[in-house]
């Protein structure tokens, strides 16, 4: 709940603890939060494949290189 609503709720007979409990339990955010993490973990485990992908592309073309 944005802040200026639960500002005008409270003049509507709720209390300002009403408010920060309702805004303590309001869960909408969590979710985004969870993906922003899993993508964060898939993105480390790219970028590590990637950096082992590159040195082993590297040692295999300085392999071929030293047989030419």
């Amino acid at each position: 709940m944005p802040l200026a609503t639960a500002l005008a709720e409270t003049t509507k007979g709720l209390t300002v603890k009403h408010v920060i409990l309702s805004f303590i339990r309001n869960e909408s955010g969590a979710a985004a939060a969870e993906y922003a993490l899993i993508l964060a973990i898939v993105g480390a485990g790219i970028a590590v494949a990637a950096g082992n992908l590159g040195s082993a592309i590297s040692s295999a073309i300085n392999t071929a290189q030293g047989k030419i």
